[in-house]
């Protein structure tokens, strides 16, 4: 990933920044098995040092207390804490084991995840064009997890400015806490971003703060839940041709 750097430039000079979700949007993966399988393995590593009928009360916990931020605390923070309270073990050894998981289970789900063709190109496209990219993925997992998926999808990760995940961030999508954290992290403020994602319910209120929105439809989640409607809507395909033809760039202020 490259460093960003802070900058004071306004107009149209100014960074822009285009903020795509990870699942779904830039890889192909079915979430459900995805998930199901991880949370096996998960528990596993942990076992049998907790018991796996308090493994996965305790696990939920953590990620519901992810889910509903903290200002005070890293979404990773919060979860150790919670999940390390409700089994009774030390915070230490639990990340020590999260790092061996991730380093020698968590390779294993990579049948799992799929490129999508026309991923790359859209990418290198934005930032031929001058975009800053980013991974705007649910904060759910740390680095690592992100990088390997992104990996095993047939995507760089050195081509993308920023990636979010666990340990940075204190909030999670669809709060407006998140994409707030986000444009201040990155140093872009909301009229100069655009999100893209697959997840009308997790990506779409990302126009509440003021960015601009386009929802990826070719493997398209929660169509039916009520959120602020995307500018534009349509394949990566199409987003590509928006991004080719400058139209993308009259979308910000």
């Amino acid at each position: 990933m490259l460093l960003l750097l802070k900058t004071s430039v306004s107009g149209r000079d100014a960074p822009r920044a285009l903020l795509f979700d990870l699942d779904g949007t830039l890889i192909n993966v079915d979430l459900e098995r995805f998930l199901k399988e991880y949370a096996k393995l998960l528990a596993e590593a942990y076992a049998p040092r907790v018991p796996r009928e308090l493994f996965g009360p305790a696990f939920m916990a953590g990620v519901t207390e992810m889910l509903e931020g903290r200002p005070d605390r890293s979404n990773a923070q919060r979860f150790f804490d919670t999940f390390c309270q409700r089994v009774g073990i030390d915070e230490a050894w639990a990340r020590e084991q999260a790092e061996w998981f991730y380093t020698e289970k968590y390779p294993s789900l990579r049948p799992l995840v799929e490129p999508i063709p026309a991923a790359p190109e859209v990418v290198a496209e934005a930032r031929a064009r001058g975009w800053l990219v980013v991974v705007a993925t649910q904060p759910l997992f740390p680095l690592t997890a992100i990088v390997q998926r992104m990996e095993w999808g047939g995507l760089d990760p050195e081509a993308f400015d920023y990636i979010t995940h666990m340990e940075a961030f204190h909030a999670c999508k669809p709060s407006s806490h998140f994409f707030e954290e986000l444009c201040q992290t990155i140093d872009v403020p909301p009229s100069r971003c655009v999100m893209v994602g697959n997840d009308v319910h997790d990506d779409m209120p990302a126009a509440n703060v003021g960015i601009a929105t386009f929802l990826a439809k070719d493997f398209l989640l929660r169509a039916d839940h009520p959120a602020p409607p995307p500018r534009a809507e349509g394949s990566l395909a199409d987003l590509l041709r928006l991004i080719q033809t400058g139209e993308l760039e009259r979308w910000i202020a």
